[in-house]
């Protein structure tokens, strides 16, 4: 399946470069004359970047095709915003935010996952 999916993305990157054309000229309908042609240096970092992940993506595979499971540990983080009541402070950790109309406690959380890849 490995071999498969390489050969599929190797093909794919080959049609691609095989299909940019950049010998062509661009001429105008309007009158005899040529228009000047256009700035075509981009689709020289769109190849290098197609090569760069080419190589990126042979080297994950190759790396993670022995493994059965990989466990990725990472975090979570969100930020709870909650009305302070009047002469009240907010929790240890907390702090205030004030508008025009309210003071919010802004309380940031924290929660570890790990992510499961077969």
């Amino acid at each position: 399946m490995l071999i498969k999916d390489l050969i599929i993305l190797l093909k794919v990157v080959i049609i691609y470069l095989l299909s940019m054309d950049t010998t062509h000229t661009v001429t105008s309908y309007e009158t005899t004359e040529d228009v000047p042609e256009p700035d075509l240096s981009y689709k020289k970092y769109n190849e290098f970047a197609i090569f760069g992940h080419l190589v990126s993506a042979i080297a994950m595979i190759s790396l993670l095709a022995e493994k059965t499971s990989l466990i990725i540990p990472y975090t979570e983080t969100f930020a709870e915003y909650t009305n302070k009541p009047d002469n009240s402070t907010c929790a240890v950790g907390s702090r205030t935010f004030e508008t025009t109309d309210q003071t919010f406690c802004i309380t940031t959380y924290y929660r570890n996952k790990a992510s499961k890849l077969r």
